[in-house]
């Protein structure tokens, strides 16, 4: 088992405004101010909530690079009472060695055409990530415009929020149990990070400085987010409610456009050790109706190129009758829209913590 090693040394506070690779470690601002931020809020009705903090978590997952992934956790300091958590898994950790027979075992620079060159299989990746996804990193995935939209809205809420990061680039799957395709030497452990977070989030130790509601818990999947939450459900590791973010749960899909998502499909084969029908067999609309949430809030934007309009299908498809499910289609063609859009995070959080029809 994997245990969350708090760290303790404040190294200071507030936004970060450059983009970084190294973070303080407890005792952080929980303060959105990246570029996205500011121009969200220069058309928005936006303030952030006062009093919110972040402490960091280590894992003993170890990343490629050989340095341990952490989680975030994001609280309203002083707080009274048990506050509820919504676990965030945060976009974009897809990514794959190009010449894995030119590569020696867990090399520490890795580079992937799906990534633009960047490898997103470094802690390094990771943690900047993860600080976009709160609005205090810029957003360095031109997909998306991550401006802490979703933190701000749960932190309205006040729900407080674990957000894990993962390095391997494994759409959140794989595991010591569950390797990836041999031939990469990489040793991708997306799922259990997500094992970890939700283990650590659900475990009822005394490890957090505010006392957690255990009678509640959400989950947001932004993007290749979502899987976490799918394979999560087929280990029994359910959630009362989430909301799914331009999420592809039927990845065969991609297969029908080998000429769009060729490159996505290669990487997939490597993450699904080189099996294509094994990518669906733990999406979410495979799993058990007892297995999902009460609620699914489920943002897509039909003219996202990214995505097969046919995962869509299928998904809706196949939720059960038991689910309370919110729709939200995006007109424009963005990815991961709730990021950077405060109205619309609102909008799907007020339906995830309520269930009120988000209109």
């Amino acid at each position: 088992m994997n245990r969350a090693i708090p760290l303790l040394l404040l190294v200071g506070a507030g936004c970060f405004k450059a983009e970084q690779t190294s973070f303080p470690t407890t005792g952080i601002d929980f303060d959105p101010g990246n570029p996205e931020f500011i121009a969200m809020a220069a058309t928005s009705n936006v303030t952030v909530p006062e009093d919110w903090k972040i402490d960091v978590y280590e894992s003993e997952l170890q990343c490629p690079d050989g340095e341990n992934t952490n989680g975030y956790f994001v609280y309203p300091e002083g707080a009274s009472g048990s506050t509820p958590v919504a676990i965030i898994f945060h976009s974009g950790p897809f990514d794959y060695v190009i010449n894995p027979a030119n590569q020696g075992p867990n090399p520490p620079t890795l580079k992937s055409s799906v990534s633009g060159g960047t490898s997103r299989l470094e802690r390094s990746w990771a943690v900047r990530r993860a600080f976009a996804t709160l609005g205090m990193q810029p957003d360095f995935d031109g997909r998306e415009a991550q401006a802490g939209a979703v933190p701000i809205a749960l932190a309205e809420q006040g729900v407080a929020m674990f957000v894990v990061a993962n390095c391997w680039g494994d759409y959140w799957h794989n595991s010591t149990a569950n390797p990836s395709a041999a031939s990469e030497n990489l040793d991708r452990r997306g799922y259990e990070a997500a094992e970890w977070a939700y283990d650590l989030v659900t475990g009822g130790q005394p490890v957090f400085p505010i006392s957690i509601d255990a009678n509640t818990l959400y989950g947001v999947g932004q993007a290749e987010g979502g899987r976490a939450i799918a394979e999560l459900a087929h280990t029994g590791r359910t959630f009362d409610a989430v909301i799914l973010d331009t999420y592809t749960d039927e990845l065969t899909s991609y297969w029908n456009r080998p000429d769009v998502h060729g490159d996505t499909i290669t990487g997939l084969l490597r993450i699904f050790n080189d099996d294509k029908e094994s990518t669906n067999t733990n999406a979410l609309f495979n799993a058990d109706a007892g297995d999902w949430p009460a609620r699914v809030t489920y943002v897509y934007a039909p003219k996202n190129g990214f995505l097969p309009s046919q995962s869509t299908d299928t998904f809706m498809a196949n939720v059960p009758n038991s689910v309370n499910l919110a729709e939200i289609a995006i007109e424009e063609s963005i990815h991961v829209p709730t990021g950077g859009d405060i109205d619309l995070a609102r909008r799907a959080v007020e339906h995830m913590v309520t269930g009120t029809d988000p209109g």
